[in-house]
C-alpha cells in the first residue's frame, strides 16, 4: 500500500515480496494456524518461503540468494517497528530482543540496514556472499573434531574429499525429512516411539517440542543453499498432517549442556533464531513411507545415543587433561565448567543432527563422567561439579524421561554409588591419622547426588557397613602399635612419663577424630561426639533416647565410638604391662618410681576409662586400674604419716601467738577468731592432703576406704600432737611463779618467820591476781 515511511520498503522487489507474502498470508489454511499458535516464527517462515520463490522467478541469476536474507531482514526490522510502535517492548523484551539479534544476522553479509543513516534503497544492493568452502581450515568445527579425536586435517580433509558428493545439503534434509515422516508414523525405530515412555503425557510432551525443531533445523539447512534445496520445497508436507493438538504453541529447549556457561552469540539459536519454527506450511516433499523406512539416514547413526555417549567421553577427555581448554583460574569463572566452548558447540551440534532429547544429553554426560570417575580419570570435585552441570542443563524429572534413560541412570547412580563406598572406605583408612584426608566431600555427594534421588535403590548396606566397621577396627589396632611403638626398647629406659605422654597423646588423636566426625556415617545423627570428651550425661542421655525408640544404632559408622572401644581398652592393658614391668626394675635397682609419676599416669588412664565409659555406659571397663597403681597411694599415705608430725612443729616453732585481729583491726577478735597462725597453717595442710587423696576420684570403694581410714589415723596424730604441744605450754605457763615467790624461796627460815609475823600483825588479806602470758590470752568473762 506504501504507508511505510522507510526509503527501503519502496524497492519494487521488495514490493513484489511483501504482496506475495500478504497473498500467502491470507490462505485460511495458514492463516488460521497462526491466529491459533500467535508465534512469530510461522509469519517468519512463510515470509521466507514466499520471498524465495518470487525472487526466483524475476532473477535468472543467483543474486536472490543473498537478496532473499535481506527481505527476510525487512520483514522482521517492520515486526519490530510495529512493536516499538505499540509500545509492547517493556511485556515483551524477549521478543523484541531477538528480532533484533535475527536482523543483525541475517545481515551478515551486507551493512546494518537498522542504521537511520543507512535506511536507503541502496543498502539493499551490495555483493552477493562468498561461496561455501570445503577446506577444513575454513571448518571450526572439523578442527575440534580433529583435536578431540587425534586426527589430523588432512585426513579430515581427504575424508570429505571423499564423500563430497554423499554428504551434501540435500541429504541432511532428506534426513530430517525421512526423520520427520518417522516421526508422524510414531511405530518406527528411528524415532521415539509412545512404547520408549513410561506415560503417554511424557510422550506427547516431548512430540510437541520435536516437531518445531525439525523445522528450526529445515529451515537452516534450506537456507544454506537456497538455490539447490528450494526445488524440493513443493507439495505438501507429512508434518502438516499431524494432530491438531501438536499445532499449539511450545518452546523446545535447544540448548548445550551448559547454557550459563556459554556467550550470548552461543545461547541463542545456531539457525539464526531463537525459537522454534513450524514448518507445517513449509512445502517439502518427502519420499514414500516405505521407502524412508527401508532407507537408512545419512547423517544420523544407527544408534545416535552410543554415539553421543563416546563424543562426549572424547570431550570430556581432552578438555580436562587440557589446561587452557577450561576457564577454571579465571576470576569469576562458572566452577560447574566442564567443557570447553569449542567442545559445547560440537556436542550442541550433535544433538540437533543426531535429535538427541535435551535429558538425554545430560543422562549420556552423566554416563561419561561415570566411566572416567570409575577409571580414576578424574577426582570428587570434578564429579561434584558434573552432577551440578547436568542438573543444570536439563529439568531433572525423571517422569518425563525415556524408560531407556531412566534405567541407564539407575546405573549410573548404582555404579557411582559403589565407586564412592571404594573411596569413603579408602578414605576412612586414614581417618586416625594425625592429618587425615576429608570425607565431606564423598558424603556430600552421596547425600545430596545419589541417596537423595527418587531413582536410586539403596540395597542391602548392612555388608558394606560391618566391613567399614572391621576395616576401621583394624587400623585403629595398627594405630595403637604405632603409638606403643613409640616406647623406648630398652626396660631400663622406661619410664610413667613415657606412658603419660602416651596416654594424653591418645586423648588429643580422640579429640581430633572427635572435631573431624562430628556425625555417624553412614546412619543416623545422634549428637555431636564432642560431648564424649565433655559432657558425659547429655551423651548418655541421647544414647539411652534412641535406644528405647527401638533404633539400630550399629548401622552407622561412627570412627570415634570405633577408636575409643579399641584403643582405650588395649592401650590400658598395655600399660599395666608396662608399670609393672617399670616397678620391677625399679625394685631390681633398688629404687622406687616417683609417686607423682604414678598419680598423673592414674588421673590419664582414669580419662582413658571414663571417655570410655561415657561410649558404652553398658560396657565394663576390662582393666582395673587400681589393682596395679594403688602401691603409689599406700606409699604416698605412709610418707604423709611420717611428715605430718614435723608439719605440726614447724607450725608451732614459727607461731608468735599473737591474735591478728586485735593488732590489724584494732578491736576485740570474735570467738572464732581467737587462733594464732599455727592452727591454720596445720588445718590448711591437713586440709590439703584429704582434697589430694579426693581429686584421684579412686573408682574402687573398698581401697577408698582403706585410703582414707588410713588417712585419718594420720591427720589424728597431727592434731594429737598440737594439742599436746599447746598443752605443756599452757601447763607450763599456769606452773610459773610471780617474783615475790622466787624471792620467798630464797629467804632463810628466820626470814620466813619475821614475814608471817608481820603478815599476823597487819591482819590484812591481800590476793595478788594472776597475771597469764599474751599468748594465752583468754575473753573476758562478763
Amino acid at each position: 500500500m506504501g504507508r511505510e515511511p522507510g526509503a527501503e520498503y519502496k524497492d519494487a522487489a521488495v514490493k513484489r515480496t511483501f504482496g506475495a507474502f500478504y497473498a500467502a498470508f491470507r490462505e485460511p489454511r495458514f492463516y488460521e494456524g497462526v491466529a491459533k499458535s500467535r508465534r512469530a516464527e510461522d509469519l517468519v517462515l512463510i515470509f521466507y518461503s514466499s520471498a524465495t520463490k518470487e525472487l526466483q522467478k524475476v532473477k535468472q541469476d543467483d543474486s536472490w540468494k543473498w537478496l532473499s536474507d535481506r527481505h527476510v531482514a525487512l520483514f522482521v526490522r517492520l515486526m519490530y517497528s510495529v512493536i516499538k510502535d505499540k509500545d509492547w517492548i517493556g511485556s515483551y523484551p524477549e521478543l523484541a530482543s531477538q528480532l533484533a539479534t535475527l536482523e543483525s544476522k541475517l545481515l551478515q553479509h551486507d551493512q546494518n540496514l537498522a542504521e537511520e543513516t543507512r535506511r536507503t534503497s541502496t543498502a539493499m544492493v551490495s555483493a552477493p556472499p562468498a561461496p561455501l568452502s570445503y577446506n577444513v581450515n575454513d571448518m571450526p568445527l572439523v578442527k575440534v573434531v580433529a583435536r578431540t579425536f587425534g586426527v589430523s586435517l588432512q585426513t579430515c580433509q581427504q575424508d570429505i574429499n571423499a564423500n563430497r558428493s554423499a554428504w551434501t545439503e540435500k541429504a541432511a534434509l532428506m534426513d530430517m525429512k525421512a526423520y520427520s515422516n518417522n516421526l508422524s508414523l510414531g511405530n518406527t525405530r528411528r524415532t521415539l516411539r509412545s512404547d520408549d515412555f513410561d506415560t503417554d503425557e511424557a510422550w506427547e510432551a516431548w512430540r510437541k517440542l520435536e516437531t518445531p525443531a525439525l523445522s528450526q533445523i529445515m529451515l537452516g539447512i534450506v537456507q544454506s543453499n537456497p538455490s539447490e534445496l528450494a526445488k524440493t520445497t513443493s507439495g505438501p508436507s507429512p508434518i502438516t498432517a499431524r494432530p491438531q493438538s501438536l499445532q499449539q504453541n511450545s518452546s523446545y529447549p535447544y540448548h548445550d549442556l551448559s547454557r550459563s556457561s556459554t556467550s550470548s552469540d552461543a545461547s541463542s539459536s545456531m539457525y539464526g533464531f531463537d525459537h522454534p519454527v513450524d514448518m507445517g506450511n513449509f512445502d517439502v516433499s518427502s519420499p514414500a513411507a516405505d521407502d524412508t523406512l527401508d532407507t537408512p539416514y545419512t547423517y544420523i547413526p544407527p544408534d545416535s545415543r552410543v554415539y553421543f555417549r563416546h563424543v562426549v567421553e572424547k570431550c570430556l577427555s581432552y578438555d580436562l587433561r587440557d589446561p587452557d581448554a577450561l576457564p577454571m583460574d579465571i576470576p569469576g569463572a562458572d566452577p560447574t565448567v566442564l567443557l570447553s566452548k569449542n567442545s559445547l558447540d560440537l556436542l550442541s551440534e550433535c544433538c540437533a543432527r543426531w535429535r538427541i532429547p535435551q535429558f538425554s544429553r545430560s543422562i549420556l554426560f552423566l554416563d561419561a563422567v561415570r566411566k572416567l570417575y570409575q577409571d580414576q580419570e578424574i577426582d570428587l570435585v570434578t564429579l561434584d561439579a558434573a552432577w551440578l552441570y547436568a542438573k543444570g542443563a536439563t529439568d531433572f524429572d525423571w517422569r518425563t524421561w525415556t524408560i531407556a534413560d531412566q534405567n541407564l541412570y539407575r546405573q549410573i547412580l548404582s555404579s557411582i554409588h559403589d565407586n564412592l563406598l571404594r573411596d569413603l572406605y579408602d578414605l576412612l583408612q586414614h581417618a586416625f591419622d594425625p592429618k587425615s584426608k576429608p570425607v565431606g566431600r564423598v558424603m556430600y555427594i552421596l547425600n545430596e547426588h545419589v541417596y537423595e534421588d527418587p531413582l536410586f535403590t539403596s540395597g542391602n548396606l548392612e555388608s558394606y557397613v560391618e566391613q567399614l566397621k572391621e576395616g576401621l577396627r583394624s587400623r585403629a589396632s595398627e594405630v595403637l602399635k604405632e603409638i606403643v611403638s613409640e616406647l623406648p626398647q630398652d626396660r631400663n629406659e622406661l619410664d610413667p612419663f613415657h606412658l603419660v605422654e602416651l596416654t594424653q597423646k591418645i586423648i588429643k588423636l580422640a579429640e581430633k577424630i572427635s572435631k573431624r566426625f562430628k556425625e555417624p556415617i553412614m546412619g543416623y545423627v545422634l549428637v555431636d561426639l564432642r560431648l564424649l570428651i565433655f559432657v558425659r550425661f547429655y551423651f548418655i542421655l541421647f544414647y539411652s533416647y534412641y535406644s528405647n525408640m527401638g533404633i539400630n544404632l550399629t548401622r552407622s559408622v561412627d570412627p570415634m565410638m570405633i577408636f575409643v572401644e579399641i584403643v582405650f581398652p588395649e592401650f590400658a592393658a598395655v600399660a599395666r604391662d608396662v608399670v609393672l614391668e617399670i616397678m620391677q626394675a625399679y625394685q631390681e635397682k633398688n629404687q622406687e618410681v616417683e609417686i607423682e609419676d604414678g598419680f598423673d599416669l592414674y588421673r590419664e588412664l582414669s580419662e582413658i576409662r571414663r571417655i570410655y565409659g561415657d561410649a558404652f555406659p553398658k560396657n565394663k571397663f576390662p582393666i582395673r586400674l587400681e589393682d596395679f597403681l594403688a602401691d603409689f597411694v599406700w606409699r604416698w599415705i605412709k610418707n604423709t604419716d611420717a611428715k605430718v608430725i614435723g608439719w605440726v612443729d614447724e607450725a608451732i616453732k614459727h607461731d608468735d601467738f599473737v591474735i591478728r585481729i586485735r593488732e590489724e583491726q584494732g578491736r576485740e577478735p570474735m570467738d572464732d577468731e581467737r587462733h594464732t597462725m599455727s592452727v591454720v597453717d596445720i588445718f590448711r595442710s591437713l586440709n590439703q592432703t584429704v582434697d589430694y587423696i579426693k581429686k584421684l576420684e579412686w573408682k574402687d570403694e573398698v581401697q577408698y576406704g582403706k585410703f582414707v581410714t588410713a588417712l585419718a589415723k594420720t591427720l589424728g596424730s597431727g592434731v594429737a600432737r598440737y594439742c599436746e604441744v599447746l598443752e605443756k605450754l599452757f601447763t607450763f605457763e599456769m606452773d610459773k611463779q610471780t617474783p615475790e615467790q622466787e624471792a620467798a624461796a630464797r629467804q632463810t627460815r628466820q626470814q620466813r618467820w619475821m614475814a608471817m609475823a608481820r603478815d599476823a600483825w597487819s591482819n590484812k588479806d591481800k590476793i595478788e591476781p594472776f597475771q597469764f602470758a599474751p599468748e594465752v590470752y583468754l575473753p573476758s568473762i562478763p
